[in-house]
């Protein structure tokens, strides 16, 4: 299943992408379900409803297999018609996780950490592909991180390395936006790590079933076409299973929250010379199985 966010007028609608098709859940809902509880509706507003409501993804499933069982219904989108969003939003908690690769400690010429690097993000970050990345004003030096997204399905709290797939609902292509002056200037990752439009995600959450193993996706990142990056998740110093674990033994992870994971070699602040993003620049996210994710660079408005 592909959990996207779609935009209409100033609002995002929630749908599931099959193949080149989308099914507007609300639309299907009030058409297949004329006896649709108020619960059922409230499910089917965004994501985070949808993933923290009883039995949600058991409810869009039933309707995705309807609508699609009428493909020409009003219900039924092309995909190529809509502007997508951010594929969640509203989430409890944006984590992010660094010096998780081993290639990029190695270009930065840093020691493998005992423990998970981590910071918090904010939803002042959280954009989709096609919105834009703003350069702010204050800075020249903004640099790009390709990433595996987490998408939590289930509430974990104390969940071994073992169990922890079972919590997974699923991943995203992510690029962690990184003001690198500000970063440098704190000796800390907050100010760097989580400006407006910074955290790019996208274009939709792919469910754990479809991807199957996670341990050797590639991931490729482009700048105006130009890769820049070309790594493996094979190369992740703390994987998958570890990542959620460990969270999960210092604060509750719930439905619906985001989990950066890292980025290999060849972000901005690990090439020699180091290169930054400016307005006019197109950054393109590709991980296998996953998806492309797709943002151009605007200057800030003064």
């Amino acid at each position: 299943m592909k959990i996207l966010q779609f935009k209409s007028g100033k609002t995002l609608r929630l749908g599931i992408c099959e193949g080149e098709q989308v099914v507007d859940l609300a639309a299907a809902l009030v058409a297949l379900r004329p006896d649709a509880t108020a619960e059922q509706v409230a499910a089917v507003a965004s994501t985070f409803d949808l993933l923290n409501a009883e039995g949600g993804l058991d409810l869009a499933a039933d309707l995705v297999k309807r609508a699609l069982a009428a493909p020409d219904a009003a219900h039924v989108l092309p995909l190529a018609s809509l502007e997508l969003g951010a594929p969640i939003t509203r989430p409890e908690k944006i984590i992010g996780v660094g010096s998780n690769y081993y290639d990029h400690l190695e270009e930065m010429g840093h020691d493998v950490p005992q423990i998970i690097t981590n910071f918090p993000m904010y939803g002042n970050a959280l954009v989709g592909t096609s919105d834009p990345i703003v350069i702010p004003r204050n800075s020249e030096m903004i640099g790009w991180e390709a990433e595996l997204v987490l998408v939590i399905g289930r509430t974990a709290r104390f969940i071994e390395k073992e169990q922890a797939m079972d919590y997974l609902l699923g991943y995203s292509c992510g690029n962690e936006v990184v003001v690198v002056d500000h970063m440098r200037a704190d000796r800390q990752l907050l100010r760097g790590k989580t400006q407006d439009s910074h955290a790019p995600m996208g274009p939709w959450i792919v469910t754990k079933d479809e991807v199957g193993d996670p341990s050797d996706l590639n991931i490729r990142l482009s700048v105006n076409g130009e890769e820049k990056q070309n790594g493996s998740t094979s190369g992740m110093v703390f994987d998958i299973p570890a990542i959620i674990s460990f969270f999960s033994k210092y604060f509750t992870l719930r439905p619906g929250d985001v989990i950066f994971t890292g980025t290999p070699a060849g972000g901005s602040i690990g090439m020699k010379p180091p290169q930054w993003l400016k307005a006019g620049d197109r950054v393109e996210v590709e991980i296998e199985k996953v998806g492309r994710l797709v943002n151009d660079c605007v200057a800030e408005k003064v």
